[in-house]
Order: structure tokens, then C-alpha cells, then sequence
């Protein structure tokens, strides 16, 4: 039982690192910022040997430090874990930058779907989740 419980706890300080909470590794969660508990509930699913994560609007309530940092952790994840990911998010800079594939919704009805560059400049995406055009 020890060998298992030190694998264990070598894979909980590897994935402390991956997500920059080594510091916080004696705190209780209820007392961390925020952005920081997002990052252990992150740590948790990864605990679980995902192949796939699904994050729904995971930059809720972060500001944009935060926010700049759950992308570069999540562009880390995905490359080295060779870990997919989905994500139902309302932010498109977030998305564009961090997805290699964009497939948007309006309504329930599918309006897009591609590289992001192409789903950002497709009329209809750009009428329903950025605005109207402005030579429109």
C-alpha cells in the first residue's frame, strides 16, 4: 500500500506543477481565490487519467490574468497529455486562442464550424455572438 500511496502523491505534486499550485498544496481549498479553486476542481478531473475534458464556461468570474493563465495551462494539458477538450464558452478571444476547432451554436441550431480564424469572420457568427458589422 505504500508504493501506491507514494505514486499517488508524486502524481498530485506533478499535477500541483502542471497548475502552478505547489505553494498552495497545504491550504484549504475554501480559503484560496477564486481562480485558484477553479484550478484545483481542473487538478481533480485530472487525477482521474482523463483522455477528455469538458469544461463549461470555465473563465466565469476569472479576470483577465486568470483567464490569460487557464489558457496557456490548458494549451500545456492538451499538447503533453495529448488530452482533448471541449468547451462551451461565450468568449470568443478565449476560444480562438485556445481551440483548433470552433463549432458555434445559436439558438441550438449549428451556424459554424472550422478553424477559428473562419468561424470568427462567418457573418453569422459575428451577427450573434459579436455584433453587427460595423459596414453592415
Amino acid at each position: 500500500m505504500q508504493r501506491q500511496e507514494r505514486a499517488a502523491e508524486a502524481k498530485v505534486a506533478d499535477i500541483l506543477v502542471r497548475l502552478g499550485l505547489s505553494d498552495a498544496a497545504q491550504t484549504d481549498v475554501r480559503s484560496l481565490p477564486y481562480g485558484h479553486r477553479k484550478l484545483v476542481d481542473l487538478g481533480r478531473a485530472l487525477l482521474m487519467d482523463i483522455r477528455f475534458l469538458l469544461l463549461d464556461e470555465p473563465i466565469a468570474g476569472l479576470n483577465d490574468a486568470e483567464i490569460s493563465r487557464l489558457r496557456e495551462i490548458l494549451i500545456g494539458l492538451r499538447r503533453e497529455l495529448d488530452l482533448g477538450i471541449l468547451v462551451v464558452e461565450h468568449n470568443m478571444s478565449f476560444v480562438s486562442e485556445l481551440c483548433d476547432r470552433l463549432v458555434v451554436l445559436d439558438l441550438g441550431r449549428l451556424i459554424a464550424n472550422g478553424p477559428p480564424a473562419e468561424v470568427l469572420a462567418d457573418s453569422r457568427v459575428m451577427s450573434s455572438y459579436l455584433g453587427e458589422a460595423l459596414d453592415a
